[in-house]
């Protein structure tokens, strides 16, 4: 990670101090069960952090438009838990590398003049590469999440928002 472009907000630097606490005191007891749990618990915690303290690329106005569109679709059109679960990760920023990652393909991939389900699977193809690149419990959740989106959900969702784009 590079840290001339690491700048930290004053929300991050709170539980990154109470995660390097924690595994500083699991550290210094002697190791048993639970003070293994704790500091596997505390580095789960730097870890996470470091995911989320990445620099973040930016969406352009196209790909902004689709991410939108998608959100406000998962709110208004689809009915079940994978929509109420998409939308709240989508409005709060979580998982938000493995979302990019899945919205730039989609607008590739509307731009390419691919087919709807083409464009599915490769966007989910890059939303797992993303996942594996930068693992965090957010970014795995938002794949889980996108990939119980179905085919059929999907095609029908980029049919409705390429006709309104």
């Amino acid at each position: 990670m590079k840290t001339d472009k690491l700048k930290l907000l004053e929300r991050q630097k709170r539980p990154l101090g109470y995660a390097v606490e924690k595994l500083g005191r699991a550290l210094a007891t002697p190791f048993k069960e639970e003070s293994i749990r704790e500091s596997l618990g505390a580095l789960a915690s730097i870890n996470e952090f470091l995911g989320g303290a990445n620099a973040k690329e930016t969406l352009n106005r196209k790909e902004s438009e689709w991410s939108s569109a998608m959100h406000t679709h998962f709110r208004k059109y689809m009915d079940g838990h994978l929509s109420v679960i998409l939308y709240r990760m989508i409005s709060e920023n979580r998982g938000e590398d493995v979302w990019r990652s899945f919205i730039k393909a989609v607008a590739k991939g509307c731009k390419d003049k691919i087919k709807a389900e083409m464009v599915f699977r490769n966007a989910k193809d890059e939303a797992r590469r993303m996942c594996n690149e930068i693992n965090s419990t957010e970014n795995v959740i938002m794949e889980a999440a996108l990939n119980l989106l179905s085919k059929e959900e999907f095609v029908n969702m980029f049919d409705m928002i390429k006709a309104e784009i």
